[in-house]
């Protein structure tokens, strides 16, 4: 089953893609199923790429010593696994299915090809990735700002 290119186009590139840019698209990604519980990303363990959520939702979960903290929702159109698919280093964090998903994933062997086949396909993609972290930041922000004004006003 090939990748929804109209969709990449609408809701991630934000840009049509020729025929040869689909073509490519549908080679470098892999199409991943989960079912509710699944675990897509696990904390300390190689990330093995970036994944975008095509559809449904997932936790996105951190062990801290023996609690585990509810970082947040992903839901259609996030991106996760990024921060080790760019440093190698391990996942910091577990996403598990909430509903059945479906993703695509971006693995090095991807990258690489995007690298050398179409460096402007390539660019829109980590624009995507850059704006889509700036948007988990402010929120991240904008909640951190809020427990710290209920917590002065307690």
């Amino acid at each position: 089953m090939p990748i929804d290119t109209n969709w990449i186009e609408e809701n991630i590139l934000l840009h049509k893609l020729d025929r040869a840019d689909q073509t490519l698209l549908d080679e470098v990604f892999e199409i991943s199923r989960y079912q509710v519980g699944d675990e897509i990303v696990s904390q300390g363990h190689t990330g093995g790429g970036l994944h975008i959520l095509r559809s449904g939702s997932a936790s996105i979960t951190q062990k801290n010593g023996k609690k585990c903290l509810l970082l947040g929702q992903a839901d259609e159109g996030a991106l996760f696994g990024a921060m080790s698919f760019l440093t190698e280093n391990l996942a910091s964090a577990t996403v598990t299915a909430h509903s059945d998903c479906l993703t695509y994933k971006l693995n090095l062997d991807g990258y690489c090809t995007l690298l050398t086949k179409n460096q402007k396909l390539l660019l829109s993609l980590f624009t995507y990735m850059l704006s889509h972290s700036g948007e988990v930041l402010r929120k991240m922000n904008t909640q951190y700002a809020e427990q710290a004004d209920s917590v002065r006003s307690a």
